[in-house]
């Protein structure tokens, strides 16, 4: 019997990750089906498989990949196996043991939440509903000599195999609650049996219904990661004003720490937060916005049942400091964060190239390395990591931060693979592999689903058309529509000084003017205004352009005077902009067309710049100037 190439695919992506309404769901989600991905490959390696994707044992020491397969591992494992079996081993008994390995790790982990909910769950729904979770997919072909023929034949099977997905009859109960998560199956939570209290304890809201799944992602991990670091997204948005705070010192830092102190008694109503980036200040975040605290204080009212207390006590001490500090200055923390979503370009042709097993493991290595350092990257941009397996990246950012994440996210991915691949960096980024990043922004109000899908269609456009590109894509609830603006993290246009930017240095450019009052806020929304304007003029009489190139040239040469005519009479607060910052925001007067599309663009760069600004300036500066950009906090704009 020859040697065989197998090719596993686990599920459900969507259920174990992207159904979810806090941060815990989401990281539990993607951990649990690292998890069970890695059971199985560690199946295949016990019974002397080759393990091609992933490639655990990277330190190269005897047992280390046994160890990095091992439960709870650092490791993570995307919901992809691809194995060589040694001659001799049938493909069916290994993928068998595989499937049983995978399903056996998701039983382990439900159980230890049964464990703690038995009491106030509906028995019978939850053994039905664990035991219909794992979806697995194999796919294998005889490997003779030519691994890259092998390999696209045994992944084009597995696609098919995909496709041919067993559709189990619908087991609904009438009468019984839908998950609130996802409405897929039933919630089997028995609420008149559980103490409502220990419920809010735990993170599950009065009303809310979950299902099997549901109550694992919010319950679940072993105990060493229980208090793993996960972070609401007000905690990641109320971020930069914290920093801020604690960078003033003085009788600012000594108001947060009171406040700190206060939060510690209010249990049940501000939630702890475990992660180690931020235990200057360890709760969630909501507590810091004022216009939040009437919340606050109806949950106070059920859990005290009556109008005063002690928890209504401490939210007036909270509420009394954190408007002395509003007096000092520091406002109130803005309410937006970023949700950033990073994955690899040209993946599938690089794969296409490898011609031998080393080839592959040695770029499998790469990608689990790479998927380390996003840990520590996100981490020192102060960010959560939800995920980071292979080249992809799904993290929340504060919004200050986010920029300086992605490029630490883009370069590592390049390094990565020129070592990976042989590549020598000056060759350019285009040839190879790169990373694109979607970045969306939004209110920590706004519906997690309704962030990740902004997020999702962020880094869409980003790898459109020509990939390798960043998009950030704003929200807010004070605009009457979206700001989009997209870019490619290689040189894209020449300044008029003969410098290269690229959309991440326009923005970090512009937010810096921002910040020194030297580009006022009014510029922005001017020209959006013009942009519109001189579109729907454009499209009167060219109805189907798509390209401001497509335009006449006399129409592009009024658009472009236009604009400077209007940011050269702009003044901030340092002066009039000079004619250089003129030429920057505008880009070089020859071999780029600036028409109603690209003012557009700029126009939506410069809103963007200016939010980003004013997260940066609580960040770094402490308490504002009275008329600054980032004057504002509160619940709106």
């Amino acid at each position: 019997m020859s040697r065989h190439l197998v090719s596993l695919g686990l599920g459900p992506v969507k259920g174990f990750i992207t159904a979810a309404r806090r941060t815990r769901d989401l990281w539990f989600g993607s951990y649990a089906l690292s998890e069970v991905s890695k059971a199985a490959a560690r199946a295949l390696l016990e019974q002397g498989a080759r393990l091609v994707f992933p490639a655990p044992g990277r330190d190269g020491e005897p047992g280390s990949e046994t160890r990095d397969l091992e439960p709870d591992s650092p490791l993570t494992v995307p919901n992809k196996v691809l194995a060589v079996l040694p001659e001799g081993l049938e493909p069916e008994r290994a993928v068998e043991a595989a499937r049983k390995a995978a399903e056996d790790r998701w039983a382990d982990l439900a159980r230890e939440v049964y464990d703690e909910v038995s009491g106030f769950v509906d028995r019978a729904l939850w053994k039905e509903q664990v035991g219909d979770v794992i979806e697995f997919y194999a796919a294998w072909v005889p490997l003779d000599g030519d691994y890259a023929a092998a390999r696209r034949e045994v992944e084009r099977l597995l696609d098919g195999r995909k496709a041919l997905r067993d559709f189990a009859p619908a087991l609904g109960r009438e009468g019984v609650p839908k998950s609130s998560l996802d409405g897929a199956r039933e919630s089997v939570l028995l609420r008149n049996r559980a103490d409502p209290k220990r419920l809010t304890r735990r993170g599950i809201k009065e009303g809310e219904h979950l299902d099997a799944v549901g109550l694992v992602k919010r319950l679940g991990a072993p105990g060493q990661l229980r208090n793993r670091g996960v972070a609401s997204v007000c905690r990641v948005a109320a971020d930069p004003w914290v920093r801020g705070v604690q960078a003033a010192g003085g009788e600012a830092e000594v108001l947060l720490k009171e406040i700190r102190e206060r939060c510690e008694g209010l249990e049940g109503l501000v939630s702890r937060v475990h992660a180690p980036v931020y235990q200057d200040f360890p709760f969630e975040g909501e507590v810091l916005f004022t216009w939040r605290h009437p919340a606050f204080l109806e949950e106070a009212k059920k859990l005290e049942e009556t109008g005063s207390g002690p928890l209504h006590e401490m939210l007036r001490d909270i509420e009394e400091r954190l408007g002395v500090l509003r007096e000092k200055g520091f406002g109130e923390p803005l309410p937006y964060l970023a949700v950033l979503a990073a994955d690899g370009d040209r993946m599938g042709e690089v794969l296409s190239g490898l011609g031998s097993e080393d080839a592959h493991q040695r770029l499998s290595r790469a990608l689990a390395s790479f998927a380390e350092e996003a840990g520590g990257i996100l981490k020192r941009n102060r960010g959560v990591l939800v995920y980071s397996g292979g080249d992809d990246v799904l993290a929340f950012v504060p919004l200050d931060t986010c920029l300086k994440a992605a490029r630490e996210l883009h370069e590592e991915f390049g390094r990565r693979m020129d070592d990976a691949l042989g590549r020598k960096p000056d060759t350019g980024g285009a040839a190879g592999p790169t990373l694109s990043v979607g970045i969306a922004v939004g209110h920590f109000l706004d519906p997690l689903d309704d962030l990740l899908d902004l997020a999702d269609e962020a880094l869409r456009e980003a790898k459109r058309p020509d990939r390798n590109g960043l998009c950030v894509w704003l929200r807010t609830r004070g605009l009457t529509s979206e700001v989009r603006v997209r870019g490619r993290w290689s040189p894209a246009d020449s300044s008029g000084d003969g410098r290269q930017s690229n959309l991440a240095d326009d923005l970090e450019l512009f937010s810096r003017w921002f910040l020194e009052d030297r580009l006022p806020a009014r510029a922005a929304f001017e020209l959006r205004s013009m942009a519109e304007h001189y579109e729907g003029l454009a499209r009167r009489h060219q109805p189907e352009f798509k390209d401001d190139s497509e335009l006449p040239a006399d129409l592009l040469e009024v658009v472009r005077a236009d604009a400077r005519r209007v940011l050269s009479r702009k003044s901030g607060q340092a002066g009039k902009l000079a004619p250089e910052m003129v030429d920057r925001i505008l880009g070089p007067a020859q071999g780029t067309a600036l028409g109603p599309l690209r003012l557009r663009d700029l126009a939506a760069t410069l809103v963007l710049a200016r939010h980003i600004a004013r997260t940066v300036r609580q960040a770094d500066r402490g308490p504002r100037r009275p008329g600054s950009s980032g004057d504002r906090g509160g619940g709106g704009d």
